[in-house]
């Protein structure tokens, strides 16, 4: 997941977790085997020094090899590296076995059903470092993905949640402006229902990370980053060849229940058959020059799941509703979005 994002350090033979666009390394201390004594007797030949001590070679190596006697060093070659789309995993490290990942994701799901979202999403983490395989890496993300927002939804401590007291004339809405967050998202994890009443004095857990979105027209996915780290993962459609243009841009607005303004034609509302934005819309524009930025286009929600993974939009992004609804509760105006081949 709050991915994800602030890296905490692990101890030694843990790699670290899995983080934005840097990979990070164990540090091993070795130790001199001490010199053995050679007793002289009368009758022994005369005395020979012991040969001096060897010292081990110390080597990062995986959590699993930890206790396994040092060796040297095997010759430089390229070594395999954990690389996905939109990620910003570069990592070179030995591969993880299927049956490893099984491991991983059986004990995952064990911590997910105690409420340990962290420790869970640790363990994800640890696996992915290790991972080189697109099916197992693609198994691990989402469940890292899936931990990330459990995480996030919880009152549970994580790295960008603060505690924020509501002040005479406080509103959720006036809260997440000022903390650079969206209202759903307090009222969701504060547990304010739909009409978010605060009273003064009450302490609320806000949550003040940085979002960023990173969309593959060629891989069909939009990776939701959250302080440059891998937060979640999802399938979408976009337009073919050029219709959905790469490039930087930016989210100006975001709208529950859009209705559609097709052009040359009159509104059509939320809900009608004839409305492709599904439940939520939220208009991306150049990073550069927004206010000149006339394209319309926008990431939004889908009446045909079955476009999704595909190039079929006139040029916007499409998602699954319920995917869209998540995206949209997470991220606010001004988030960051980047659309590449």
């Amino acid at each position: 997941m709050l991915v994800v994002v602030a890296i905490v350090g692990i101890p030694v033979g843990l790699w670290l977790m899995y983080r934005g666009k840097a990979g990070s390394s164990a540090d091993n201390a070795g130790s001199a085997a001490l010199p053995v004594a050679v007793p002289v007797v009368a009758t022994a030949p005369p005395f020979t020094p012991p040969l001096p001590a060897v010292r081990p070679v110390v080597v990062a190596r995986p959590a699993e090899e930890a206790v396994r006697p040092s060796a040297p060093p095997p010759p430089a070659a390229a070594q395999p590296v954990a690389v996905r789309a939109g990620s910003s995993t570069v990592v070179p490290v030995p591969g993880i076995t299927a049956e490893e990942v099984r491991n991983v994701l059986s004990k995952g799901q064990a911590l997910e059903d105690k409420g340990a979202m962290l420790e869970a999403g640790k363990a994800y983490v640890d696996a992915i470092a290790s991972c080189t395989d697109e099916r197992l890496l693609a198994a691990l993300e989402e469940r890292l993905g899936k931990a990330n927002v459990g995480l996030l939804l919880s009152r549970q401590k994580m790295p960008g949640k603060v505690e924020y007291v509501v002040k005479a004339n406080d509103a959720v809405e006036k809260i997440a402006r000022k903390n650079k967050t969206t209202t759903e998202l307090v009222s969701r994890i504060n547990g304010l229902g739909s009409k978010g009443i605060i009273r003064n004095g009450q302490s609320l857990t806000v949550f003040t990370g940085q979002w960023s979105i990173a969309i593959s027209k060629s891989r069909f996915e939009l990776v939701l980053e959250l302080n440059g780290a891998f937060f979640k993962r999802y399938e979408v459609c976009v337009g073919p060849g050029a219709k959905t243009p790469a490039g930087p841009y930016v989210i100006t607005s975001r709208e529950i229940d859009p209705t559609w303004w097709p052009e040359g034609q009159g509104p059509i509302p939320p809900g009608d058959k004839k409305n492709p934005l599904g439940t939520r819309w939220m208009a991306i524009k150049d990073k550069q020059n927004p206010a000149g930025d006339k394209r319309g286009l926008g990431i939004h929600g889908t009446t045909d799941d079955s476009s999704i993974g595909k190039a079929l939009s006139a040029g916007c992004i499409r998602m699954r509703n319920s995917d869209v609804e998540e995206l949209h509760m997470l991220v606010p105006l001004s988030t960051p979005v980047v659309i590449a081949e």
